[in-house]
């Protein structure tokens, strides 16, 4: 009887951990999102990358190495966990990588310490100089009256690389999942967090090239810094897929523009593999684990 008692427990939990894990995804407050944003970009809180390297006060030792429960790393969510302290993924560079005049990056992310800065995608590692990043809280030091949110940006040029850099309008919240895109069109280059525009920039530049690897949830320049938390569903596409308000898909799916997708539901070993026209190739480095 005892045994059975556990079993019906064990099978409980486990169905409760997978609707939780699903509903967190839907569960966000999307209004807070809702308000149609200035589209005029202040300058003035630019998060250059370069900048956010020489910011020598950020001590990521401090986070906690919380690893998830043994019931939870079996539940198919489909994600990767970081623990903000040596976890990320890296994927070996390759040609598709230095993306053209027009394309999309997004990924779902729930961050676990607003505290600790978030970088979720950036390709480039010692350099100062990266192709593009995506970072899930932009540091105190740049935007002072809004610490927790979301940016993205590119650089351009060749000798001297010079960046654009959007700054969501609203803040993020801890244990949250939340759906951040960044779309490059040919003329404009816009932010998306949950499917609602935050901000925008008329450019017609072209991401800067490098032979650099691509990274998931770490930046590894000399101030190494890195995301705590899960990242979900990391998708790369050739054309600009928004342009107004939309509904995120919760598990992203691949067509024929997509260059690279990953789904992160390998459940065991270190290596995920992108769909797409693309196979790509990310490995799990430091603590980074599938949950």
């Amino acid at each position: 009887m005892k045994r059975f008692v556990f079993l019906m427990f064990t099978v409980f939990s486990v169905f409760f951990l997978f609707i939780s894990c699903e509903i967190k995804k839907f569960e966000n407050d999307l209004d807070s999102f809702s308000e149609k944003p200035d589209t005029t970009e202040d300058t003035d809180i630019i998060d250059r990358d370069i900048e956010t390297d020489t910011d020598e006060s950020e001590d990521t030792n401090d986070v906690d190495d919380e690893t998830p429960d043994e019931d939870y790393s079996d539940i198919p969510c489909g994600s990767v966990y970081f623990n903000g302290i040596d976890s990320y993924i890296s994927v070996e560079h390759d040609d598709a990588l230095n993306l053209g005049k027009t394309w999309t990056i997004e990924a779902w992310v729930m961050q676990s310490d607003l505290e600790n800065k978030s970088p979720i995608i950036r390709k480039g590692d010692d350099t100062e100089s990266p192709s593009f990043w995506l970072y899930g809280k932009t540091p105190d030091s740049i935007v002072e009256s809004f610490s927790n949110i979301p940016s993205g940006g590119f650089q351009y040029g060749t000798s001297n690389p010079e960046y654009y850099s959007l700054h969501s309008l609203n803040e993020v919240k801890n244990g949250k999942w939340y759906h951040i895109a960044l779309v490059k069109s040919e003329t404009q280059l816009k932010l998306f967090i949950n499917g609602v525009p935050q901000a925008s920039e008329n450019t017609k530049e072209t991401v800067l090239q490098n032979d650099q690897d691509l990274y998931f949830g770490a930046k590894l320049n000399q101030n190494k810094i890195y995301f705590y938390g899960l990242i979900d569903e990391i998708r790369f596409s050739y054309i600009p897929l928004y342009s107004e308000n939309f509904i995120p898909e919760t598990r992203l799916s691949a067509d024929s523009d997509t260059m690279a997708l990953w789904h992160f539901e390998e459940v065991t070993g270190i290596e995920t593999k992108s769909d797409g026209k693309n196979i790509l190739t990310g490995i799990l480095n430091g603590s980074a684990k599938f949950v």
